[in-house]
């Protein structure tokens, strides 16, 4: 069973929230959520500790633990920006499967060489969608550790990495 865990961030990169005027990096909390129906700008991330600990989070920056870690061992979260076979694009969610959107069309013919022997290809061939059950699955992964993907940060610390080629 999948561990269900949240992420969200208390103050946005380059914010300023002193008295002086500095800016305050970003920080992440991981736990469970209250979400935010209202639609407004915050959401609630809690820990349980050996108490409740609350956190006001930007509502935008809340994304979902996809239950899988990359190459490194780095848990995968909507909104981090990844690396696999050369090619890279975000964490995102669609039609209820985490994946990855990519801004160019990805190359399943290179995809398919890297498939271990013996397996068939199974993909949906999205223009620009992969599953990452998909990646999964046709690269015989275990412990739920995607080998060919690698976290290289996110879109709301490092929005630059998706245009950087």
């Amino acid at each position: 069973m999948r561990e269900i865990l949240f992420r969200g961030q208390t103050r946005r990169k380059g914010e300023k929230v002193r008295m002086d005027g500095t800016p305050v990096k970003s920080n992440w909390v991981y736990g469970g959520i209250f979400p935010n129906n209202d639609g407004g700008d915050f959401a609630i991330i809690y820990q349980q500790k050996p108490q409740i600990e609350k956190f006001p989070v930007y509502a935008d920056t809340v994304g979902q633990y996809t239950g899988l870690k990359d190459k490194n061992g780095k848990e995968i979260f909507e909104g981090d920006i990844v690396k696999f076979f050369g090619m890279k694009g975000e964490i995102t969610k669609v039609c209820g499967a985490f994946g990855i959107g990519t801004s160019k069309q990805i190359n399943y013919d290179k995809l398919e060489t890297k498939i271990p022997y013996g397996n068939s290809p199974a993909f949906c061939y999205n223009d620009n969608f992969i599953s990452l059950w998909e990646l999964w699955w046709n690269y015989e992964q275990d412990d739920n550790l995607l080998c060919e993907v690698e976290v290289m940060g996110n879109i709301f610390d490092n929005p630059n990495l998706l245009t950087e080629d």
